[in-house]
């Protein structure tokens, strides 16, 4: 046993005491200490090739951006005045939501549209057509201030609707309405030939009339007393006599008493004896939003500043007149 033991051994090379017949190992000579070397540096370099390789399939993690298709649109403001929308309208805006809405893509509208664009009617300016004026004197007998005024809202439908429930609701009727303390009879009436009555919300001291989009409309006026009146009337914050924003001290229409007559639309600066339709149309391309300075805010609502006639100037400027009349000379030029 001890024989064939000691023929693995090398020439030479004495066992290590302790070991005896059990020793397996053979003592490593340089050129194998060298070999061994090498192979541990060959399995290390493995390892972290290795282990760079698991490093780099690892996933790295993306920042995080917003989605693009991601609105947020904040309710609109209410306003104190807007030329009769919101007077005394108590409405509230909806609420904000506590976080953006997440839309799909192609339904986001672009914030230029959202800036621009606001539901219900607004009036346009539509066909050019005849409508003769009579120039005359009228003698107010308020110069200060007008005797009353008043005014109505109009809008589509479900804008008509919404109105009248944020004023604690109201009937739905048709015909005429009074203004200005009962100093008028007032209705819009289609421009077309059936002039038939547009219906209207009766919602508490508010009327609103319910219009049609692309509908060209005018306004019915009666006078109710025995005064002469002169009616300055406008429409969505802009004067029917020449299309600018309106005052209480332009001049308007005169009406004798119990008389009628109908605003057909805004009349030219340049020619007034024509006038540009009343035509129902959107927001964007109304008269107002096209004269600039905000006008648009007030969109929806018609206008009356009644003045009554002072009837003492008015008979002495006629009994002036008529002892003009009396004095005038049917040949001022007496022959030779």
């Amino acid at each position: 046993m001890k024989m064939r033991h000691f023929q693995h051994l090398r020439a030479g090379a004495a066992p290590i005491p302790g070991f005896g017949i059990f020793q397996l190992v053979r003592i490593p000579t340089a050129s194998m200490k060298k070999q061994l070397t090498l192979l541990l540096q060959g399995l290390l370099l493995m390892a972290l090739m290795l282990y760079l390789a698991g490093c780099a399939a690892v996933k790295q993690p993306q920042p995080i951006s917003p989605p693009s298709a991601t609105a947020y649109v904040s309710p609109p403001a209410v306003e104190e005045e807007s030329g009769g929308l919101s007077r005394g309208l108590k409405y509230a805006p909806p609420a904000v939501p506590e976080s953006p809405a997440t839309f799909n893509s192609d339904k986001v509208s672009s914030p230029e549209s959202r800036k621009k664009s606001r539901s219900g009617l607004a009036t346009q300016k539509g066909n050019e057509q005849l409508d003769q004026l009579n120039v005359t004197y009228f003698y107010r007998k308020r110069t200060g201030s007008p005797d009353a005024v008043d005014s109505f809202h109009y809008n589509d439908g479900a804008g008509a609707k919404a109105m009248a429930d944020a004023l604690g609701g109201g009937r739905k009727k048709s015909g005429d309405f009074e203004m200005a303390g009962g100093r008028l009879k007032v209705a819009l009436r289609r421009g077309d030939w059936s002039s038939s009555t547009l219906d209207h919300y009766d919602a508490g001291d508010r009327r609103i009339v319910i219009g049609d989009s692309g509908g060209s409309y005018r306004i019915s006026m009666k006078n109710r007393t025995n005064r002469t009146l002169e009616i300055v009337a406008s429409v969505d914050g802009l004067d029917v006599m020449s299309g600018q924003p309106a005052s209480t001290e332009n001049h308007g229409y005169v009406l004798p008493p119990k008389s009628e007559m109908d605003i057909k639309g805004f009349r030219s600066g340049d020619d007034h004896d024509r006038v540009r339709q009343f035509v129902f149309g959107s927001v964007d391309s109304s008269a107002a939003a096209a004269s600039g300075a905000g006008m648009a805010r007030n969109v929806g609502v018609i206008g009356f500043a009644v003045y009554e006639e002072d009837e003492v100037r008015a008979k002495l400027a006629r009994l002036v007149e008529s002892q003009k009349r009396a004095a005038a000379i049917a040949f001022p030029v007496r022959g030779g």
